[in-house]
């Protein structure tokens, strides 16, 4: 994979040298977002926690809002290398098990991108599948809880997450998704101090009404394949991951924020109910 590896890292100069974070296109930051440093998701601790599958592989995360609908990242259903969005027939999910290629599979009826969403800037992350059958509940398969209330912008939060992107295994970089379901505890941040670790690179204001700034500074955090997962505080989801730079985490990650799009959220659902 030499010119995958060249291209992440050209991707990553390009991202710290730029002006403005926001003239960036989501295929130049996206691929970069990324469990590192996590642990082994014991059975049951996500049953709400889906797998968003691209023509068969697993690529993004999500989360059940209810038998017919689940919530992931606006990005999570675009085929970044040609800038179209997926057809319903290229995306399934997978749910209930640990191990994504065992899980319920799921054919999607529909996909409802925010109509604010563009690939060409940042913002507006968050979409919704429609599936074509319902999913059973069971005692690993249940939705998820959002929670509607504003996180402060200086709230220190310790969160969890989960996911099957990539894994740092002994510092050397495990580039598949076919392990079992992990996840890491991360702390949100000030996003004052995100905006100084990323040397002004950041557009505050937008940091402000559409993000969560995540950072542990230990190493820990997701890496390629976690896009559109949950950010839990207190059994709530309060976050869906947008953004990342590195899969080392040396700099911070980004969350979209429910509580700014849980109005949107909720209309879908009572609309595609």
């Amino acid at each position: 994979m030499p010119n995958l590896k060249l291209r992440l890292i050209f991707l990553v100069l390009k991202l710290l040298f730029s002006p403005q974070i926001n003239s960036l296109k989501y295929h130049d930051v996206v691929p970069l977002t990324r469990i590192t440093n996590g642990e082994n998701a014991p059975e049951g601790k996500f049953p709400f926690l889906a797998s968003i599958l691209q023509r068969e592989e697993h690529a993004c995360g999500g989360s059940i809002l209810n038998q017919f609908l689940i919530l992931t990242a606006a990005h999570c259903c675009y085929d970044l290398q040609n800038e179209v969005l997926f057809e319903p027939e290229d995306l399934r999910i997978s749910v209930g098990n640990l191990f994504w290629r065992y899980g319920t599979k799921r054919d999607i009826k529909e996909v409802i991108v925010h109509e604010n969403f563009t690939l060409g800037n940042l913002g507006f992350d968050i979409a919704i599948l429609v599936l074509e059958k319902p999913i059973e509940f069971t005692k690993h398969i249940k939705s998820v809880k959002l929670n509607p209330k504003l996180i402060g912008s200086n709230e220190k939060l310790s969160c969890l997450t989960a996911g099957w992107g990539y894994r740092m295994l002994d510092g050397v970089m495990d580039q598949t998704t076919n392990h079992g379901l992990q996840f890491v505890e991360v702390k949100t941040i000030p996003l004052d101090l995100c905006k100084d670790m990323l040397i002004d690179k950041i557009d505050v204001e937008l940091e402000k009404k559409y993000y969560i700034c995540v950072f542990t500074g230990d190493g820990k955090g997701t890496c390629h394949a976690d896009s559109g997962g949950p950010l839990m505080f207190n059994n709530e989801q309060i976050g869906i991951l947008s953004l990342g730079m590195d899969c080392n985490n040396t700099l911070p990650e980004f969350y979209t924020r429910i509580s700014e799009y849980y109005d949107w959220i909720m209309f879908n659902i009572k609309l595609k109910s």
